[in-house]
């Protein structure tokens, strides 16, 4: 590693530009603007250009794929000690310095694979001029898959209205083979973009009712639970308003694994 020392932005490459909420004008979900982004001096080391983490040894499993991501967050580099080749020193917020997986700001703002949940981030010289290609990858503070989108989403995520005031994050979709959780399809939003959301009809089971045949939708604005079956009223975890002695509790898909939002039970 060179001993240069660098000056680091810690700054969302742009905030949850996906954002969308529903203006309440009928027309459907809208853009909104997202959280500001984060801020702060940083410093680091720059790592050898080109390089990317090591591959796995032989004869032991294959690595999953956020496992780079996973190794880095244990490494330290204070006190002048090196990152292993391949990954990037940074001190990042006035923490002591970490190792990074290096990406390049220019190309992504999210580090692949998306899934893990990882934002490419700039770093700068000591002018704060950006230097090019050159990014390490931290973990994105928004919100992931149907958690309430309070204050932001990942930002490879789209922050989407469901009911009345109860707004989840949401990931983007082409066609209904990209929403492959219980019951979720795939909806335009004003804009053009896609969003996997949980099927609702004008007409169907009320909540409480079973929604357990297949082409059976609960009514607009409730949840289809795919362990009970039935229909929950959505929530915010952190704002309640389920009736006692129900409570605001997370519906999950457990074949995907994919978190649907909250209801009541």
């Amino acid at each position: 590693m060179r001993g240069l020392a660098l000056l680091v932005i810690l700054a969302l490459l742009g905030a949850c530009a996906g954002d969308v909420v529903d203006n309440g004008s009928g027309d459907g979900p809208t853009k909104r603007d997202g959280a500001p982004p984060l801020d702060g001096p940083k410093t680091g080391d720059r790592a050898p250009s080109g390089e990317s983490p090591p591959p796995p040894t032989e004869g032991g499993p294959p690595p999953g794929p956020c496992e780079p991501f996973e190794k880095a967050a244990g490494l330290s580099c204070a006190g002048g000690q090196q990152c292993p080749t391949g990954f990037q020193p940074a001190t990042l917020g006035g923490n002591p310095c970490t190792c990074h997986v290096p990406c390049d700001p220019d190309q992504a703002k999210m580090c692949q694979p998306t899934e893990c949940g990882q934002v490419c981030v700039q770093l700068t010289d000591s002018q704060g001029n950006p230097i090019p290609k050159l990014g390490v990858c931290v973990a994105d503070p928004g919100a992931p898959e149907g958690e309430p989108c309070t204050p932001s989403c990942r930002l490879d995520l789209f922050c989407v209205t469901f009911s009345g005031s109860i707004a989840y994050c949401r990931r983007g979709c082409s066609g209904p083979q990209d929403c492959t959780a219980y019951k979720m399809v795939c909806v335009p939003l004003t804009g053009g973009q896609s969003v996997c959301v949980p099927g609702g009809a004008t007409v169907g089971p009320k909540e409480g009712e079973s929604c357990a045949e297949p082409q059976s939708f609960c009514l607009q604005g409730l949840i289809c639970d795919p362990q009970s079956q039935t229909c929950l009223e959505a929530c915010d975890p952190s704002a309640g308003g389920c009736t006692a002695p129900k409570t605001c509790q997370k519906i999950v898909d457990p074949g995907p694994n994919v978190t649907l939002g909250y209801g009541c039970q």
